[in-house]
């Protein structure tokens, strides 16, 4: 556990810091940037998965490659954040997982895309899952590192503004995938992960530049950190939230579009809406928590928004009742989405925020995981 006297120091310098930073936009916007190429990389390869095990004659593979991306997405993010932090300790280096992450994200895209183009039946061509495989470990690297950067963006007030602007800018990508599968029907197959090379790597390497004197001072915050000085954090509460939140996400994206009732729009359509809901919902309570300094957010949401999950298993019968409860669960996660992520950065210090905030990242991705794999195994 961290000690008082860490804690005592730890506190000082985030009041230093919330004195000196404001909102740092142009950080937090690049930042943005870099998850809407996120989400739209994730798009495409949710479009394109299915197809190409199909092309390439691997269609066997096709579960074994939806439980491999679970698991990723759950551990990746945590593994990275531990070697970042080591690497920051150690070395005073910060960005390095970040950016082997995004280079090799743009090359495995670039790999995908000259397959598709030789066809599957070239020798080369067998390696594509590997690719898959691949392409899903280092999209999973550079999140964790990139997103601990957001408390340096905004003075500890004004955090819950930039987490709401990030999950505005991320979820309405996710709300508008039908246009955004459009898009990636119209530059097909393989110009679309050229596409997507260039976005990963420009936006995130947009990021690097734009966000370089945050990254300095975190480096220079490493280097008076005593390496010989035992500092254990706990984990344990952020886990916790992060698998509740998890939850409020994967009955939106997942149990909604299988189990929906609805015969004037489909599952799939109204997921879409509801994660437009939450979006707006946790922009629009950032902002009203910025001025007002509401307390027990967190609980208070999540308490609800467990019971909208209960209410939503309950409800899959009745059209009408299933879309009020869908609207209140999407207003609840909403809510519980934006106030959990600065609950996760105030329990962090310097030396350990990315393992953080990648153990937060992961839990909440567990049970979607869950729920996909279980669906695709029925």
């Amino acid at each position: 556990m961290v000690t008082n006297s860490q804690n005592v120091t730890i506190g000082q310098k985030s009041q230093i810091v919330s004195r000196t930073t404001q909102v740092k936009w142009p950080e937090i916007l690049s930042l943005g940037s870099l998850h809407a190429a996120v989400a739209i990389s994730w798009i495409a390869y949710q479009e394109y998965q299915p197809i190409l095990v199909q092309k390439f004659q691997v269609a066997h593979l096709a579960q074994f490659l939806v439980i491999t991306k679970a698991l990723i997405l759950v551990l990746i993010p945590i593994l990275a954040g531990w070697i970042a932090d080591r690497i920051l300790v150690t070395r005073g280096k910060y960005f390095v997982v970040y950016m082997v992450g995004i280079s090799v994200t743009a090359m495995v895209f670039m790999v995908v895309a000259s397959l598709i183009t030789i066809g599957p039946d070239h020798p080369v061509a067998s390696g594509l899952p590997i690719m898959i495989v691949l392409w899903l470990i280092s999209m999973s690297m550079f999140l964790s590192p990139a997103f601990s950067m957001l408390e340096s963006f905004a003075s500890s007030r004004n955090l819950p503004i930039a987490v709401g602007v990030i999950i505005l800018i991320t979820d309405i990508i996710y709300a508008l995938e039908p246009l955004v599968v459009l898009l990636v029907q119209f530059f097909g197959e393989s110009l679309t992960f050229v596409v997507g090379a260039i976005l990963v790597f420009g936006t995130g390497f947009l990021f690097n530049k734009v966000a370089s004197d945050e990254v300095m001072e975190r480096q220079v915050q490493a280097q008076k950190i005593d390496k010989g000085e035992k500092n254990h954090v706990s984990l344990l509460p952020i886990l916790l939230v992060g698998v509740l939140v998890g939850i409020g996400r994967a009955f939106l994206v997942e149990f909604i579009p299988v189990t929906s009732p609805l015969t004037a729009v489909s599952g799939e359509q109204f997921s879409f809406v509801l994660l437009g809901i939450s979006a707006l919902t946790a922009f629009g309570f950032g902002h009203y928590t910025s001025r007002k300094k509401v307390r027990n957010i967190l609980p208070i949401s999540l308490s609800i928004m467990i019971l909208g999950v209960g209410a939503l298993i309950l409800t899959t019968a009745d059209p009408f009742l299933f879309t009020i409860v869908g609207i209140g669960l999407a207003l609840s996660f909403g809510v519980a989405h934006m106030s959990s992520i600065p609950f996760a950065f105030r329990r962090l210090s310097v030396r350990h925020i990315t393992l953080g905030i990648g153990a937060f990242l992961g839990a909440s991705a567990l049970i979607e995981g869950l729920l996909e794999i279980y669906y695709v195994l029925q």
